[in-house]
Formats: C-alpha cells, structure tokens, sequence
C-alpha cells in the first residue's frame, strides 16, 4: 500500500511552475528575464490598497468573515459582472476564492462524472486538462488562435460536441466569450452542459 492515493498521480504539474527554477538560474548567471509564466503583474500593490489593508488590520478585521467572501465584495462583484457582461448577477451567486484554481478544481468535481467530455479553452490555465483528468473526465480542447483574437466560431464549437459535452469557460480579456446559440445535427439539437466563470487571475 502506497501512503499516497492513486488519483493524487492524476493531476499533473503546471510548465509554467516547471520553469521557475530555471528563470531564476538564468537571472543569476545572464541577466534579467521577461517573466512570461505566470500572471503575476509586474508592478508593485497600489499605494491605497497597501493601507486600505494596513487601516483594516488597525481595525482588527482579522477574524473569520463569511465563508462566501465579504458581503461588500460580492456586491461591488456582482454588479461589475452584471454591467459587463450582459445578464443579471446578484451577490448571493459570488463565492470569492484566493485564485482560480480552487473554484476549477471543485467545479469539475462538482459537475463532472467520468467519461464526461469537457470543452475548455487552449491556450488556458494548464490546471483545466489535468483536472479534468483527475475527476476521470475526458478533456477536449477548444483551440483559440491569435489570427482570429483568440476568439472562436460556433462551427468550431460545433465540431466538439457531443451528447456527453460540458463546457468550460472562463471570461479573460484574452480568451473567448461564450457565445449563447444551441448546436443542430442529424441527431437533433444538442445542448451541453456550461461551467461558468468569471476568474480574473490565478
């Protein structure tokens, strides 16, 4: 018996933490390096959020809040999605979470049963393929190129489809926006499954 479980070998580890150490090798033996991994900004916490924090520290805001993220939060998120993206949110529908992984991964264990295809955007967070393969789902990318703004067609989306289809989106200013159209075939219409988020940075 091994001390780990089998579904732990599941889940594979990201590039873009793959080549970590060896930007930090290069910066110490060359020079500074563009740093194009992660999604990290390249500049400093403003000024007013740093004491934003530090004057709710003084405050002693430092106990547990609502596990749903502050009511405050989800409102002022709430109404950015609403006003952004064309349907009504409201903060009862807003769970804050540190990063986007979290909400990937408990999303696919929450929607996904195995042998469920799941369409999700490439290029996209590397975590989408590998965790779809740990809840033994089966990923199927849906190809976004820069000639076309990394948009794509319903014709593309089309072509994935099947009946045991759930798509997973994510609103990024660079990747696609999920069209709202159902998909005919000789088969009939079919209409897959939507995963929908609206994550900002991991």
């Amino acid at each position: 018996m091994t001390l780990y479980a089998d579904r732990t070998f599941k889940i594979d580890t990201e590039n873009a933490f793959k080549v970590g150490p060896h930007i930090v090798r290069v910066e110490k033996e060359r020079s500074q390096v563009v740093k194009l991994n992660l999604g990290e900004p390249d500049f400093p916490v403003p000024v007013h959020i740093k004491d934003e924090i530090k004057r709710q520290l003084d405050l002693d805001n430092t106990h547990y809040c609502d596990p749903q993220g502050l009511i405050g939060l989800r409102e002022a998120i709430a109404r950015q999605v609403t006003e952004t993206r064309g349907f009504e949110v409201g903060p009862q529908q807003v769970v804050v979470f540190p990063g986007g992984k979290p909400p990937i991964g408990l999303a696919q264990q929450v929607y996904c049963n195995p042998g469920d295809e799941v369409i999700y955007p490439s290029p996209g967070f590397p975590i989408y393929e590998s965790f779809i393969r740990y809840v033994d789902a089966i990923p199927v990318p849906l190809h976004l190129d820069e000639s076309s703004d990394f948009t794509f067609s319903p014709e593309q989306l089309s072509e994935l489809i099947t009946s045991k289809t759930i798509i997973r989106t994510d609103h990024f200013k660079n990747q696609a926006h999920l069209p709202e159209f159902s998909f005919q075939s000789d088969r009939g219409s079919r209409h897959p499954r939507t995963i929908e988020g609206h994550s900002r940075s991991d």
